[in-house]
């Protein structure tokens, strides 16, 4: 009897040790799903290749393996990634200035030809005059003109509420 008393202790004590290690794991999920204390913004996260970007703010960018940088506005992410792209594909200008939309050309020599015109290190000049959505999906459709797979462009974002 006191065997068995013994063995019915220690599973008890078992089975309270697993329930500690599960109350602290769940404390520290349910921690992490709360908006902090900042307005209700949430941590940074990788948007979905057809999530809404409105009402975001881009925190880093992913390229591959091998690059990431820190960003502040999504201006500066269409900058980061084009010059990038540009640095690694610099034999591919002439296929991006032939990439357009309905109405003008996302790529060119000229300031005048754009309406918001951003210059990019290699000397071109990029359309800027884009929304979220419309930078997040031309920097795709980029990554790919580039020969890269357009999953390998991450934006790391925090949504505003």
């Amino acid at each position: 009897m006191k065997t068995t008393l013994i063995s019915e202790i220690s599973s008890f004590e078992a089975a309270e040790q697993a329930l500690v290690a599960l109350r602290q794991g769940l404390t520290e999920i349910l921690g992490r799903l709360q908006p902090p204390s900042n307005g209700g913004v949430r941590a940074p996260h990788v948007p979905a290749s057809d999530e809404d970007m409105s009402n975001t703010r881009p925190r880093s960018v992913h390229l591959g393996d091998g690059f990431e940088a820190p960003v502040s506005s999504w201006r500066e992410v269409l900058k980061v990634v084009c010059d990038q792209l540009l640095e690694r594909h610099g034999d591919r200008i002439a296929e991006l200035e032939a990439l357009g939309g309905r109405k003008r050309k996302y790529f060119g020599r000229s300031p005048g030809a754009f309406r918001s015109a951003m210059k990019l290190s290699s000397g071109l000049y990029v359309e800027s005059h884009m929304s979220a959505n419309s930078i997040f999906t031309f920097l795709r459709r980029v990554v790919a003109a580039c020969g890269e797979s357009p999953d390998d462009l991450e934006i790391e974002v925090e949504r505003r509420q």
